[in-house]
């Protein structure tokens, strides 16, 4: 038996207001490790727009002790001070400080600090306790996270100037023209300060290649980040879909424009009745696009509503194939893991960690983001031919398991707290 520990996971929201994979990730894991032996606690930003100061309170979330942090209500010309400075939350650090008195911790392991600070991992490394921090998206190095721009496009990585354009895009013109200086000086202090703080990280870990290779690019070692991917709980087993008409398409995630769900509506409205479409996931995530999803023309496509994000299984088994039509870099979606360990072929975009993850013809298809016609040609590739559909489901193989998993990163804390280098 490993020593136990006082873990604290950071992240940036929480179950059960948001749902989205980081979120989830955060609570399986904190229960893999609790079931360890492991003291557990996670800390998580949170909106709470009455706040009149900064403030804490602690919750039990499905047996994990959750303490939410949410910044004070702020007004337009304070949310655009905050953009200036995105990353570092100096009211927030106090709290965090009080905290860390109050935990008397071993490892602190962050997911993510968009609603929280970047300043965080300085505070533990001052106090001693070894940070881990898992690259779940790009927020070190994009403030839109995404590495997706504000009209829409991917981008390539940090560039002073085109950060400068993203994060002045929603102020008036007069804003844009003449405070383009002062946002491409605020642009490049982010970069330079989030990454200075990611590189004092005891262990930083990507979960696909893809990412670990896009830090390296922005001046990460590549020996400082360790490629391991994610674990799952697993289902007992796997089912074969049994072909039908109209061929059952699920999609399982966030309703945010970067998932491409507008692309899928269009390619499944196509087939024209040869599919169904049932979508998973909170029209509160962006009211906006739920609403434009919505205006389109939606005669075979279904909003269920939320899975169920301890057990997907049960919806995913629902359906023949599962489609993740992501247009940003996607990183490792869960959704695509869980598909195949319930034993269904994933069509996915061939953009980021996804490639990685899909063997074309074998398991899935991938197409080109965005592409509606190639979308509607792989779904159309299983009605025509539905022993492919039965062919790929046998070919699927399963993820690790989120117990495999955390003997993983428990191991690494191991090292870290008896003093030895990262692996």
């Amino acid at each position: 038996m490993e020593t136990p520990l006082n873990i604290l996971l950071i992240s940036h929201y929480f179950l059960p207001r948001h749902t989205a994979g980081t979120e989830i990730y955060t609570y399986r894991l904190g229960m893999a490790l609790k079931n360890r032996g492991h003291s557990v606690q996670v800390l998580a930003g949170e909106d709470d727009p009455a706040a009149l100061q900064p403030r804490l309170w602690d919750e039990d979330v499905m047996g994990l002790p959750i303490t939410f942090m949410a910044p004070k209500r702020m007004s337009k010309w304070e949310h655009m001070r905050q953009s200036l400075r995105d990353g570092q939350r100096p009211e927030l650090e106090p709290l965090f400080e009080h905290l860390l008195d109050r935990l008397k911790l071993q490892v602190i392991h962050i997911q993510q600090l968009s609603t929280l600070s970047a300043t965080f991992i300085d505070i533990a490394k001052r106090r001693g306790i070894p940070v881990v921090v898992m690259l779940n998206d790009y927020w070190f190095l994009c403030q839109r996270v995404q590495l997706i721009t504000s009209t829409g496009d991917r981008c390539q990585g940090f560039e002073s100037s085109k950060c400068a354009d993203c994060l002045l895009a929603n102020y008036p013109w007069a804003v844009r023209i003449f405070g383009k200086s002062a946002a491409r000086t605020a642009s490049q202090k982010r970069f330079n300060t989030l990454m200075k703080s990611l590189q004092i990280a005891d262990q930083i870990i990507s979960p696909s290649r893809h990412l670990k290779q896009v830090y390296e690019k922005h001046g990460i070692a590549s020996d400082r980040i360790l490629h391991c991917d994610y674990g799952f709980p697993l289902p007992d087993s796997k089912t074969v879909p049994q072909p039908g008409t109209p061929l059952n398409v699920g999609y399982l995630g966030s309703l945010v424009s970067h998932k491409g769900l507008h692309v899928l509506i269009d390619a499944v409205n196509w087939l024209n009745g040869n599919a169904h479409l049932t979508i998973y996931g909170s029209p509160d995530s962006n009211p906006t696009y739920y609403r434009e999803l919505q205006n389109r023309k939606l005669d075979y496509v279904e909003f269920a509503g939320m899975s169920d994000p301890q057990n997907p299984y049960p919806t995913i088994a629902k359906h023949d194939v599962m489609v993740v039509p992501s247009l940003w870099e996607e990183n490792s979606p869960l959704v695509i893991h869980e598909a195949h360990a319930a034993g269904r072929p994933v069509i996915a975009s061939s953009v980021g960690g996804i490639i990685e993850l899909i063997k074309d013809g074998i398991d899935g298809i991938l197409v080109p983001p965005g592409d509606v016609n190639a979308l509607s040609e792989a779904l159309n590739s299983f009605i025509l031919n539905p022993q492919l559909l039965t062919k790929m489901s046998r070919q699927t193989k399963p993820p690790k398991s989120i117990d495999d998993h955390a003997l993983e990163i428990d191991e690494i804390y191991q090292r870290l707290v008896s003093g030895q280098p990262a692996i």
